[in-house]
This record gives structure tokens, C-alpha cells and sequence, in this order.
């Protein structure tokens, strides 16, 4: 038989796949572990899914014609201690595959025996299977062969896999047992071209003249990845390449493997696809803004984004109880979401979700005043951040009066955690980590600290608010006669602001005097004293928050060397990642979460930075429109995606920063306001349908060689005021 070496790049699966890809070609996989084989092992492949009791999934085994994620190509891996057996016999898939233990050879369909080693008794055999040809890795070789089908009469043999352990020589001890399967992988894979159907909507969509790319103009590119307005191309997703033939539609297979079990971490981490196809086909969305830039590959990231908001408060993904609320995320599936949780709640309005959706975000911010998922420390703060955003966007004083006593009781439960003696909060957890405490802060996370600061400042705010709204309608119910003998003599609410802002004050001043340090010129995950500060660990969603500008902890001096530090040490090729200083890797270490982008794409706005700017942006575009979707993880360190899909914070992440970092919106309490920073690939960007207080705004932009201003229908203005009524079309002039 024709050895070959692994390098060889003579070998496809079917002529289209090089087994080097194949980790990139992995759309599904199952597993199986320690499995006596004192009995044969035998499992049928064909499977679906269904809703189990929330948050698990059921496997069920199916006919081949029900198998919807059926492939022509599997990679399986099969690692077996022999123990005491002569031989480990097995069907894979419908090819014989035998190894003897005595002469360590191994035979696959009808090749020449080759040798394989074991190690200890236990042997691994890793295959590559197609229609057409088997490959089988040895170590640094490999070889290859025809595919046999001994026993193609009975179809059976093609969709399972039979492992048995066969013993029988003379003076063998069959009391030492028959060996064990010690891990069965089988993986589906995905081919690495496009069908025929595809392939020709491709030509037809996108046709190309003599000597022009198929992909259009550059709009971006970095060392492994590259964004055109009609095509990506990137080294870590594989080939092919994404095409985009307008803000609806998008051509990408699955990106990422999909798996059925939880791994074996103590994590809860799981994979999921849940748009299978190639092509994805968006609709319009006429209930959220439309952002615009007229790059077919930036726009239809949005409406990818949007299609996640769309699902996150439809009813097909609620959970009972739940229905037109901003769930956190798609989850398992129809049926299956995630649910309303507070931190994600609270993490959607502030990068502008009630903007998108005020009726959803009125009924979601009800529901977590009184219930809502609460996995760690900040969903204290998380309902009162939350009003006050729903308020700025809205100005909605009824629905917020009505949760003053909600507001007053978070607050006295978070004053449980105050720790006078430090002038800070008791909080191991950082806001984006609820998997383990963060030991270097020392039981005192930055972020979490940053969030119960802004809590209390809005206490302190909502406390003056309704003092005012009161002594106002008394003063005019006094005035018309109407005031009632009743109400004089009612027991009086209290809308005391003092104590909620001297804590407020105290939470600053300690942030900033002890967080900031001036060695590493950023604020470290926890205070003067603990690990964190000696060592200088970053904590990205910390980070974020210091320099967001609303929660006001940074001075502008010291966002630009966060700035320096992030571009230098910090932001990798694919993203930011939350925890780089630690060295295992998890969903919250080694991972970018672009709901956490809107403080840096702001702070790059402020400060002109507009390749940084663009280059955070890019990011997310790339990673959206390949999977077609926005999922919860992104390895920094590969630039692969994992975890769980349509997260709807992500999705309003990465909506902000086009909002907060390209067009500069501020919310205050006064009213709204715009000072852009465009980067020259998004000229023209402009937003519709933008609803803000009781007006729709239509947001233009325009690049100019004069000065730069706001117009509002037509006059120049600092602050468009929250009492304006009806349409309105506002145009910001820009220097580049």
C-alpha cells in the first residue's frame, strides 16, 4: 500500500477538503467516554435534538432520512485501551477497521495491513471518510484508500459504529477484563466550496468585469483577514471565502462546530448552531433604526444584528412569562432562550437598546425590577442603571415613578455590601465574570464597583426627580383647589437624594484614587494593596467602564494612555480580550465580547483615533457576517468563534459603536447630541427612523472643509432638547 506524508497535498477527501482544514470543516460534533467493551459498543449516527427541561437538550436517534445534519465527509477519532484483547474490531461508518494486538497491525477496508503502536495498550485511530476515500493519521504519516463498504447490503452499516473487543488466545487471562473505549469523536464536516445552486447566485449576483475582484473595493485588512464590500477572506474561518450581495443577503456555511453535550469543564459550555444554511436571507426591519453606509459587507453586519434583536424579544425564543422582553440570546433554540436576565438587561440599555426598542425595554425593565436571571453581584445594581437609562432615552417619568420602591429597595440591599472601612463594595466578581472569583482584586472587582457607583447616582438622581415632579404637582393642585384632604394628610414618600449621593461621591473618589495606577497608566481589577494593582491586570469590561462617558471615572488625560496601553499591549488582531493576563483559557479570559466595545470605540471617537476606531469595527464585521450571527465568545488568540449564538448584548455592542463611537451620540438629561468621528471607509453613514423622547430623528452625515456642527432641520445647535416633538432631520457636518 501507497504510503504518503501527512504534508502531501495529494490527497482530498472527495478531491475538495486537505485534511490539515479539516479542525476549520468541523460543524458538528458528538462523544462518547468510557464505555466497557466487555459487550460491543455500537451507537447509529443519525440524531436530532429536541427541548429538554431548560437549560438541557434531549438527543434522540432518528432514520437517515430525518438526519438533517447529515454530511458526505466525517473526521472520528477513536481512542481504545485493549486491554487483555487480541483484537479491537470495528465498523466505522461502513469500513472494516481491524487492529491485532499482537502484530500492532492494522487493517482498514481492503488496504495492506499497516503497523500501529500502542501505547500502554491503549491505540488511537484518527480517520478521515468521504463517498469516494478513507484517510487514516499515524502519528506524522497518514495513508489513504478506497472506500470498500464491505457490508453496503445492509445500510445500517453506513450510518453506525460497532466497536468490540475480541479475545480467544491460549493462556490468555480473560478475568483481566476486555479492554475499554476510552473516547469516541465523531465529527461532521462541511465541504470546503460552495454547492452548485450557490455557486451560480454568486456569479449571477456578483459578475466581474476583466481585471476587478468579484469582492469589490477593500474597506479593510489585516494580516489574516480581509473585508471587501462584496467578499471575506480569512486565514482562521477557511475557505470559502463569505460573499455579501447586499445588506440582506449573505453566502457562509457554518463557522463554528455544534455540539450536543455540555463539555467537561465546570463552565456550562456548549456550542450551537442554529442557522444550518448557507445563504442567509434578511428582511427589512421596520421596527428598529436603520444605520446605512452603503457597503453591502458593513450593512449587512447591522442587519445581522438586528435580525438577533428581532429574536431576542419575539416570542418564538421567550421562555414562559416572558413574551416581548429582551431575552439575553437565541440558547438552545425555538423555545429554548435564555430568558431576561438583569446584567444583560442592564448592559443592552446602556449601549442604547431602549433607542432601538422602547415598548420591549419598558416591559423588560417592569419585569427585572421584580424577577429576572441574577447570576452575580451586580444584578443589585443592574435594575437601577437600567431605569435611568430607560429614562434619558424616554423621558417616561410615570413607568420610573412607579419603580421608586423597587429603586429603594435594591439600594438597601446594596448597602449590605458596602464596606465602610475600604469605601467600596464587596464584590469578588467582575461584571463580565460570573464563573470564578477574581482573586487578584482581592474581593473587590473594578467593574462591579464602577456599576454600583452609577447605581447610586442614579438613586441620587431618580431621589431629585421625583422631589421636583412632587413639589410640583402639589404647587399646582394647591393653585387649581384641587388638592384633596386626603392627599395633604397621605403618608409621605420619601425622596431623600443625600445619602445616595455621598455614597455615590465615595465610590468615585475611592475608584479613582485607588484603581489608577500610575505605573502601568490604567486602572488595574483591583485596589492600592491587592495583587491586581502589584501586577497590573487588566480587566477589560472594567477598563470599558472607567472610560465610558457617562459613568465619568476617567479624566481625559487618562484615556488616552488606556488608549496607548490597549492599542500596544491589550487588542489582538481579533479583539479585546476580557482577562489577558490569565493564562488558562475560558469563555471570560481569552475571549472578546463586544458588548464591552462601546467605552473603546467611544474613546476612540473622542480622541480623533479613527484607525482604532475602524479597526474595532472591522472586528465585529468580520465575525458577524461569517457567522451570521453574534455569538458569545471569540477566541482572541485563533480568531474562532464558540459558545452560544444571537447575543443580544453583543448585538447592541456592536450597534454602539457606530452610534457612541462613530457618530458621537450623547444622552444627558437635558437632551440628545452628536459629535462624530468618521473613518474614511464609513463616509455617508447615516441613521432613520431613530426615536428618541416623543421625536423620529433622521441623522445625516456630511464631510465638509469648513467647521464642524450639528444642524437641526437646517440651524445650527449644541443639544437637540428631549421636548421636541414629531420629525425632524438632523445633518452633522465633519472634518476628516
Amino acid at each position: 500500500m501507497e504510503k504518503k506524508e501527512i504534508n502531501d497535498p495529494g490527497w482530498r477527501a472527495g478531491g475538495d477538503f486537505d485534511w490539515k482544514e479539516t479542525e476549520k470543516c468541523r460543524i458538528w460534533k458528538r462523544q462518547w467516554r468510557y464505555q466497557s467493551l466487555e459487550r460491543p459498543f455500537e451507537i447509529f449516527l443519525p440524531f436530532e435534538i429536541k427541548p429538554a427541561t431548560w437549560p438541557d437538550i434531549e438527543i434522540v436517534c432518528v432514520p437517515k432520512g430525518q438526519f438533517r445534519r447529515e454530511t458526505n465527509r466525517y473526521e472520528v477519532e477513536l481512542v481504545v485501551d485493549a486491554g487483555c484483547a487480541q483484537q479491537i474490531e470495528c465498523s466505522i461508518l461502513g469500513e472494516h477497521v481491524i487492529w491485532d494486538a499482537v502484530s500492532n497491525m492494522l487493517t482498514v477496508g481492503e488496504e495492506e495491513p499497516v503497523f500501529l503502536e500502542h501505547h500502554d495498550g491503549v491505540i488511537l485511530i484518527h480517520m478521515y471518510l468521504d463517498e469516494k476515500e478513507f484517510k487514516v493519521r499515524l502519528g506524522k504519516e497518514s495513508f489513504c484508500g478506497k472506500r470498500t463498504r464491505e457490508w453496503k447490503e445492509t445500510q445500517e452499516s453506513e450510518e453506525r459504529i460497532f466497536v468490540a473487543a475480541r479475545s480467544g488466545l491460549a493462556g490468555s487471562f480473560e478475568g483481566c477484563g476486555n479492554g475499554c473505549l476510552i473516547c469516541l469523536t465523531v465529527y461532521g464536516l462541511r465541504a470546503s466550496t460552495y454547492s452548485k445552486e450557490v455557486e451560480a447566485e454568486i456569479e449571477r449576483r456578483l459578475p466581474v468585469g476583466k481585471g476587478m475582484d468579484r469582492g469589490g473595493e477593500m474597506v479593510y485588512q489585516s494580516a489574516n483577514y480581509c473585508i471587501r464590500e462584496n467578499r471575506l477572506s480569512d486565514r482562521a474561518y477557511g475557505k470559502p471565502d463569505a460573499y455579501v450581495f447586499d445588506a440582506y443577503t449573505i453566502c457562509s456555511p457554518p463557522r463554528v462546530t455544534e455540539e450536543f453535550e455540555w463539555r467537561h469543564t465546570p463552565m456550562g459550555d456548549m456550542t450551537r448552531i442554529l442557522n444550518h444554511e448557507s445563504v442567509w436571507r434578511g428582511k427589512p426591519q421596520t421596527r428598529f433604526p436603520e444605520i446605512t453606509t452603503g457597503i453591502p459587507s458593513i450593512d449587512a453586519a447591522y442587519h445581522v444584528a438586528l435580525d438577533v434583536l428581532t429574536d431576542a424579544c419575539s416570542s418564538k425564543f421567550a421562555l414562559p412569562g416572558e413574551e416581548g422582553m429582551w431575552s439575553a440570546g437565541a440558547f438552545q433554540g425555538k423555545g429554548m432562550g435564555f430568558g431576561v436576565w438583569r446584567r444583560d438587561t442592564m448592559q443592552i440599555f446602556l449601549r442604547g437598546g431602549v433607542l432601538w426598542e422602547p415598548e420591549v425595554s419598558r416591559k423588560t425593565l417592569q419585569y427585572i425590577m421584580k424577577s429576572g436571571k441574577d447570576n452575580a453581584v451586580d444584578g443589585i445594581a443592574a435594575p437601577v442603571i437600567s431605569c435611568w437609562e430607560y429614562y434619558l432615552a424616554t423621558h417616561d417619568v410615570e413607568t420610573v415613578r412607579g419603580m421608586w420602591p423597587h429603586i429603594q429597595e435594591q439600594m438597601r440591599e446594596a448597602e449590605s455590601y458596602f464596606d465602610m472601612e475600604r469605601g467600596l463594595m464587596r464584590a469578588a466578581y467582575n461584571s463580565a465574570n460570573d464563573a470564578f472569583a477574581d482573586t487578584e482584586a482581592d474581593g473587590y472587582a473594578l467593574s462591579t464597583e464602577i456599576y454600583f457607583m452609577e447605581a447610586y447616582r442614579a438613586a441620587a438622581k431618580f431621589a431629585e426627580l421625583f422631589a421636583a415632579t412632587k413639589e410640583k404637582t402639589q404647587s399646582e393642585a394647591v393653585q387649581s383647589g384641587e388638592m384633596q384632604s386626603k392627599g395633604r394628610h397621605s403618608h409621605a414618600v420619601s425622596f431623600d437624594a443625600i445619602p445616595y449621593e455621598k455614597r455615590y461621591r465615595t465610590l468615585l473618589r475611592t475608584i479613582r484614587e485607588q484603581y489608577w495606577n500610575p505605573e502601568y497608566q490604567y486602572y488595574t481589577s483591583g485596589p492600592v494593596g491587592s495583587r491586581g494593582f502589584l501586577e497590573g491586570t487588566w480587566e477589560s469590561c472594567g477598563q470599558e467602564a472607567a472610560i465610558l462617558e457617562r459613568f465619568g471615572v476617567a479624566a481625559k488625560t487618562q484615556k488616552k494612555q488606556i488608549l496607548k496601553v490597549l492599542e500596544k499591549k491589550i487588542l489582538t488582531e481579533y479583539g479585546i480580550p476580557l482577562m489577558p493576563g490569565h493564562r488558562e483559557k475560558s469563555h471570560v479570559t481569552h475571549a472578546a465580547w463586544p458588548v464591552y466595545y462601546t467605552g473603546y470605540a467611544q474613546c476612540a471617537g473622542e480622541n480623533g483615533n479613527r484607525p482604532l476606531l475602524m479597526k474595532l469595527i472591522a472586528q465585529q464585521i468580520r465575525s458577524s457576517v461569517f457567522q451570521k450571527t453574534f455569538y458569545e465568545v471569540l477566541d482572541t488568540d485563533t480568531g474562532r468563534n464558540w459558545r452560544w449564538p444571537g447575543q443580544t448584548w453583543h448585538a447592541m455592542g456592536y450597534i454602539s459603536m457606530l452610534l457612541y463611537g462613530v457618530l458621537g451620540l450623547k444622552l444627558e438629561e437635558r437632551g440628545i447630541s452628536f459629535k462624530p468621528c468618521i473613518p474614511k471607509e464609513l463616509r455617508g453613514i447615516r441613521v432613520e427612523n431613530l426615536r428618541y423622547c416623543q421625536m423620529t430623528l433622521a441623522v445625516y452625515t456630511r464631510e465638509t472643509s469648513g467647521h464642524s456642527e450639528m444642524l437641526l432641520d437646517d440651524a445650527p445647535c449644541e443639544w437637540i432638547p428631549w421636548e421636541l416633538e414629531g420629525e425632524h432631520a438632523v445633518v452633522l457636518n465633519y472634518q476628516l
